[in-house]
């Protein structure tokens, strides 16, 4: 595809919006024709009298969109969405790869939240629907779990793993399984 082709080529964008108003925003999103991935996680939830299950956003206040260039002021006229995340130079493109890694880990993974790192033993998921995303090994309860840092919007996710399916990563490559 040639240049004049290149601005018509739909890309992953990461819209932020007013918090609690995900699931409006999809709506809207949808109604418009313009696709959207609002990436959700079950949560269990002690009320007074029994527990629930709830679906719960990922990233709260965020939701990824794939649009092409032209199509971008029409996402921004959604109610509820502030703006796209990105810099100066325009909106971040999230690859399309990371999208499809991460719905198929969600679905086939327990993903839930996470405090966004910056320091920690750095790995390279290697096997199952997540290889390929680079995080930090965390222990949670027993169970080895990576925090998987999307650094466009600052937010991280933590995904329970088998330890074997994890190399740490040393500042000139893969150093050794776990």
């Amino acid at each position: 595809m040639g240049e004049i082709g290149a601005h018509l080529v739909r890309k992953w964008h990461v819209a932020y919006v007013r918090v609690n108003q995900e699931r409006r925003v999809t709506t809207h999103l949808d109604h418009r024709g313009i696709e959207q991935y609002l990436p959700c996680y079950n949560s269990t939830r002690q009320r007074k009298d029994r527990r629930v299950t709830l679906s719960v956003p990922l990233f709260p206040g965020y939701i990824f969109v794939r649009v092409a260039a032209p199509e971008r002021m029409s996402v921004l006229t959604v109610p509820n969405i502030i703006s796209l995340v990105g810099n100066k130079s325009g909106p971040a493109e999230i690859p399309d790869g990371h999208i499809e890694q991460l719905q198929n880990g969600i679905t086939e993974c327990s993903v839930h939240p996470h405090a966004y790192l910056q320091t920690g033993t750095q790995v390279l998921i290697l096997r199952g629907p997540m290889a390929g995303f680079k995080g930090i090994l965390i222990r949670h309860r027993n169970n080895a779990r990576v925090v998987v840092n999307i650094d466009t919007i600052a937010r991280a996710f933590s995904v329970e793993i088998d330890i074997n399916d994890v190399e740490v990563l040393t500042a000139g490559g893969i150093a050794k399984a776990c």
